[in-house]
């Protein structure tokens, strides 16, 4: 049972991304949130995805992304393949699951 956090989620903050990596395993990912958003995001009704360093394999997409108390404050969206690896997550307070 997880609960929902409607609080953005800040620079410097670390989620922990689950899911089942390739479809094959389970996988747990560190994730630092950078406090940059998604080109194009940065209204509810344009993704509001946040990037994140860290590395997300796919499978994962549509798993929680939660905080140390164990809230979910986003959603896996997807992978880049850059160096440093980086991932996004639709922040759940631009959804309409926050009231936004």
């Amino acid at each position: 049972h997880l609960t929902i956090n409607c609080d953005p989620p800040e620079e410097g903050e670390v989620l922990f991304a689950a899911g089942f990596a390739e479809g094959r395993y389970r996988h747990t990912a560190r994730l630092l949130v950078t406090g940059e958003r998604v080109q194009g995001s940065d209204t509810p009704s344009a993704g509001g995805q946040a990037v994140m360093l860290g590395e997300v394999y796919p499978g994962m997409s549509g798993g929680p992304e939660v905080d140390h108390r164990g809230r979910v404050k986003a959603i896996t969206n997807r992978r880049y393949y850059s160096t440093p690896p980086l991932a996004s997550g639709r922040v759940l307070a631009d959804t309409w699951l926050c009231g936004r």
